[in-house]
């Protein structure tokens, strides 16, 4: 079996209960980082990444 079809069974095995949770957690998540940071969330996402300082900001989120 090839990666792809792996990928396809395990996509078409996932109950859509399970996807709908996740994107919404993520969507979530996402909005509480923004509001943390501001509109320019991309730039400061990227600095942070750059600078190894991404725990910070994802403690600030969790306490949301």
């Amino acid at each position: 079996m090839s990666s792809q079809e792996a990928t396809g069974t395990a996509w078409i095995s996932l109950e859509q209960n399970i996807i709908d949770t996740a994107v919404n957690e993520w969507s979530k998540r996402l909005l509480a980082c923004v509001r943390i940071v501001g509109h320019h969330f991309k730039l400061f996402y990227y600095s942070q990444l750059k600078n190894g300082q991404l725990d910070e900001m994802s403690a600030k989120v969790s306490e949301m």
